[in-house]
């Protein structure tokens, strides 16, 4: 039967799990562009908005008003999902992002590293540091720092776990990556 469902749902980690949280992620940013906020009344018919919008956007859903997410974070993951010493890539607005839980503190930047723009949720996390898997480019994930070229670094975000749940708070305008990239082969 594990076959089975490994061949229908796929891997925790694989492709198909990479589209549900997408879809997941899509959903939510359109719930709470549909959804009313809190304190916005109730519609001509006494609902508080379309179907599924059983929690305010502000809130996390299934938490008392006492669980507001702070102003400019979004519900990106379970934090159940992300356990110590792992690594995962996010979509978020369009973009790739690493989540990585070192000692039990979760960080979060691009997913892109800036030599050949691999994919750094697929490399080695040793410490606070994550190598690209292409060509061995690390970064510190506190500050996104290149260990390999001092002028670069990554954009990081801010993170809060609330009641379970990793929130990003996002940059208002994505920064450009500091210096310049090598124009290296690898």
């Amino acid at each position: 039967m594990s076959i089975l469902k490994t061949l229908i749902l796929g891997r925790p980690d694989g492709v198909r799990s990479r589209l549900v949280s997408l879809v997941k992620g899509a959903v939510t940013t359109l719930r709470s562009a549909i959804c009313p906020r809190p304190g916005a009344g109730r519609s001509q018919n006494g609902s508080r908005g379309p179907p599924g919008c059983n929690a305010a956007p502000s809130t996390i859903p299934g938490q008392g008003p006492d669980t507001t997410i702070p102003r400019g974070y979004r519900v990106v993951l379970e934090r159940s999902a992300l356990r110590p010493g792992q690594t995962r890539e996010i979509f978020l607005d369009g973009r790739s992002l690493l989540l990585a839980d070192v000692d039990g503190k979760v960080h979060a930047l691009s997913n892109t590293c800036l030599h050949a723009n691999g994919p750094l949720a697929e490399g080695t996390l040793e410490g606070h540091t994550i190598s690209c898997p292409h060509h061995g480019w690390t970064y510190d994930l506190r500050d996104g720092a290149c260990k390999v070229d001092t002028r670069l670094s990554l954009e990081t975000f801010q993170v809060e776990v609330m009641d379970g749940r990793i929130c990003l708070k996002m940059n208002s305008s994505p920064r450009a990556e500091v210096g310049e990239r090598s124009g290296e082969p690898g």
